[in-house]
């Protein structure tokens, strides 16, 4: 004899349910993913430079780098957290059992450290589905014209490289919020 699951009341959802829902994935996919970016443009910049580095054996960029990475880890995190917490609370079904992450977003709500050069070009191969996915939803994104490259390789006198420039990617990840997202404002 065949056994059927049940669902409750609560578990199923309605067909406007359903396609608010799919609105609200490929909002908050579009949203974080023009966050992203900037970010993302910044730590390809200090990953690289981090590795250049690391087997340069020199140990004060080196730290400099990690407290770099750090930092832009960290700010995208908080950057886009008020955005995550909004959508969980609307839709409760969607967010995965740990109670934190986002399951259909697929890794895109983390920056991450690379565990070495091989691990950081899986993590380019992934911002390039990123891209392509958000092409995808949204055509009319002209974020970045071409797919993540390399990154920048060191030229010059490395330890100034390694001091400047945190300015600069802060206030381009400021001004990316203002005109594009809150055009998508409710």
């Amino acid at each position: 004899m065949e056994t059927r699951k049940s669902s409750s009341p609560d578990t199923v959802l309605g067909p406007e349910e359903v396609e608010a829902f799919s609105k609200a994935k490929d909002k908050l996919f579009i949203t974080l993913y023009r966050k992203r970016a900037t970010y993302f443009k910044r730590w390809l910049r200090v990953t690289d430079r981090y590795f250049t580095a690391l087997e340069e054996h020199d140990r004060t960029i080196e730290n400099i780098q990690r407290n770099f990475i750090d930092d832009v880890i960290d700010k995208y995190a908080m950057r886009i957290e008020h955005r995550k917490e909004r959508f969980k609370n609307k839709f409760r079904h969607a967010v995965s059992d740990d109670g934190k992450t986002l399951p259909f977003l697929n890794g895109m709500d983390l920056l991450i450290w690379p565990k070495n050069r091989a691990h950081r070009e899986e993590l380019i191969e992934k911002e390039n589905e990123y891209h392509q996915k958000n092409q995808k939803i949204n055509p009319d994104t002209q974020m970045q014209k071409k797919p993540v490259s390399e990154g920048t390789p060191l030229d010059g006198n490395a330890a100034v490289q390694a001091q400047g420039g945190s300015e600069d990617w802060e206030r381009q990840a400021e001004e990316s919020d203002t005109g594009s997202v809150s055009s998508m404002e409710p």
